[in-house]
């Protein structure tokens, strides 16, 4: 699967734009970026932003940690044979279901009888270098494209009331597939996920008719503060965010530490940090800014996000949304940043 690379980012902004010389090979440069993915995935974010000039600043504020082995992931392992499809929403998934079996005895080829679905193309190159092939992948990454893919296939809602449930079939099932009586089970689905996630695709399946088992194969856990100084993170250009489990965490984050810089020698409550590093600048800044909302504070940062769905996390927070990518993933991110920066 072909996933462009930031030059080529830079060359179709640029194409556009109808731009030549230093700043067509760095349309980033003087641009600050804070980077809040976690450490251990922020490399495919940070490399081509920095590919094209931006300064980073990587500030972390989840980290991914695997669900141990247990009898639940033994028994869907165990199990796998009678699934008619599977769902893929992230690498992560991809990456922890896939040592899950692989702890069970069980290798890629056991998903072979079932229809793989991921919800977008970076997740379908996660499952093609395990040897999986994704035979649903929406053209817009995210649930609710991926539901509307499943529809297209003939796995979708009946056409009408009364309509027989969702049914199994084989990946080559057409879109009318949906409007026939049912001839066997209702689908079984398995999602192998974040024990903390949307609950759209699920919830939306099981009113479609589908029996589905959500597998929780990883946690995101809350990082415990700030690697860098609120004030420092305001300064910057753009502030990302690629899911709604970052937005949440860095607004905690971000408020703890401006609370702790409001009082006097406070700063360092949590074991020191980037909250007691900031010292007397950070106390400055808490005083002028005292009582001020997050969403005031952070007035001069733009905030770039991945998709529809970590924007109404953003909102939700009551900050405000300056670029959402276009295409769902992190190349889109980069290439919304580079034309929201060349505007």
């Amino acid at each position: 699967m072909n996933v462009p690379s930031s030059a080529t980012v830079c060359r179709r902004v640029n194409e556009r734009r109808g731009r030549v010389g230093p700043m067509a090979e760095h349309p980033l440069l003087g641009k600050s970026v804070v980077v809040t993915r976690p450490e251990e995935q922020a490399g495919a974010l940070v490399e081509p932003l920095e590919n094209l000039g931006a300064e980073v600043l990587l500030v972390p504020t989840i980290r991914i940690v695997p669900v141990p082995l247990n009898d639940e992931i033994r028994a869907a392992v165990a199990r796998l044979s009678t699934y008619q499809l599977v769902i893929f929403t992230s690498a992560n998934g991809v990456a922890e279901f896939l040592a899950c079996m692989r702890e069970c005895g069980a290798g890629p080829d056991a998903l072979a009888g079932a229809t793989v679905a991921a919800v977008g193309p970076r997740t379908a190159a996660a499952l093609a270098a395990h040897g999986v092939t994704a035979g649903i992948v929406p053209e817009e990454s995210v649930a609710e494209g991926l539901l509307d893919a499943l529809e297209a296939e003939g796995r979708g809602r009946p056409a009408a009331a009364g309509r027989a449930p969702v049914v199994a079939g084989s990946a080559g099932v057409s879109a009318s597939a949906s409007t026939q009586p049912a001839r066997a089970t209702p689908l079984r689905v398995l999602f192998p996920r974040a024990r903390k996630a949307r609950e759209v695709l699920p919830d939306t399946l099981r009113e479609w008719g589908a029996t589905v088992d959500v597998l929780p194969v990883y946690d995101t856990v809350a990082v415990e503060r700030l690697a860098l100084p609120f004030a420092r993170i305001a300064a910057a250009d753009y502030l990302t965010f690629t899911s709604a489990s970052t937005v949440e965490r860095f607004v905690e984050l971000a408020e703890r530490a401006l609370r702790a810089a409001e009082r006097p020698g406070v700063a360092g409550e949590d074991g020191g940090g980037a909250a007691a590093e900031e010292g007397e600048g950070a106390a400055a800044e808490a005083s002028e800014g005292a009582g001020r909302p997050l969403a005031e504070r952070l007035a001069g940062a733009r905030i770039a996000t991945i998709g529809p769905a970590t924007s109404e996390a953003v909102r939700a927070q009551g900050l405000t949304v300056a670029v959402e990518a276009a295409e769902h993933d992190v190349h889109g991110l980069v290439a919304a940043i580079v034309a929201d920066a060349a505007s």
